[in-house]
């Protein structure tokens, strides 16, 4: 992409035993988003939406085959991405994470 995209995550003091584990994460996620291009990265935010499209469903909203959003989503290691996120919804920190920050960087 044009511009530097990535996650920031700001831990209260109290969080951060608990969650050290997500600064790194979010580290390893935006460097991987930092290389999209700006069509990868709409592919792949369609793809994230919880209970989302299937692909040929984003291939018929963007007008491209299914192949197309396929190959995209191999090329971005979405599959990887999509582990992660996975992994951390089903980790529990919900409670923890109330008082810490996240935003887009």
């Amino acid at each position: 992409m044009g511009d530097a995209v990535g996650v920031a995550v700001a831990l209260p003091d109290k969080t951060g035993d608990k969650l050290g584990w997500i600064q790194p994460m979010t580290t390893l996620c935006s460097v991987a988003m930092n290389h999209w291009s700006e069509r990868q990265a709409d592919i792949a935010t369609r793809m994230l939406v919880p209970d989302g499209p299937r692909q040929a469903d984003v291939a018929s909203a963007l007008e491209v085959t299914r192949q197309m959003v396929s190959k995209t989503l191999v090329a971005i290691e979405f599959s990887a991405i999509e582990s992660a996120l996975e992994w951390v919804e089903g980790a529990g920190w919900e409670k923890s994470l109330r008082m810490a920050e996240v935003r887009l960087v």
